[in-house]
């Protein structure tokens, strides 16, 4: 599969409670088009976090970044996302915690 990337200079720092401006990228970060939904985090009666992973290239070497992005209860409407740039090992971790190089072996 290949990967359309594009620059990307900020970092999104906008909480669905607490916002602050984005955050500066220190380099050059290319991320990709397409992200990896994982396992929703941070589930309340308010709603809860989808969680993605993008792979990125950070001043040259292979990274991630995972955005968390609130989605609101039904009749809720508060809204935000947040981004952090993770290492590769890091992002991959987080793939194999929620089982997407997970196969069941089959019965004999």
């Amino acid at each position: 599969m290949k990967l359309k990337y594009t620059e990307q200079k900020t970092l999104a720092c906008r909480g669905a409670v607490d916002s602050e401006p984005d955050e500066d990228v220190d380099g050059i970060l290319l991320v990709a088009e397409k992200s990896i939904s994982l396992e929703p985090s941070g589930h309340t009666r308010y709603g809860h976090d989808g969680v993605y992973i993008t792979p990125a290239i950070y001043n040259g070497k292979r990274a991630w970044v995972k955005r968390n992005v609130w989605q609101p209860a039904h009749g809720y409407c508060a809204e935000g996302s947040t981004e952090i740039l993770l290492e590769f090992d890091d992002g991959v971790k987080l793939l194999i915690e929620n089982g997407y190089f997970s196969f069941p072996i089959p019965d004999a």
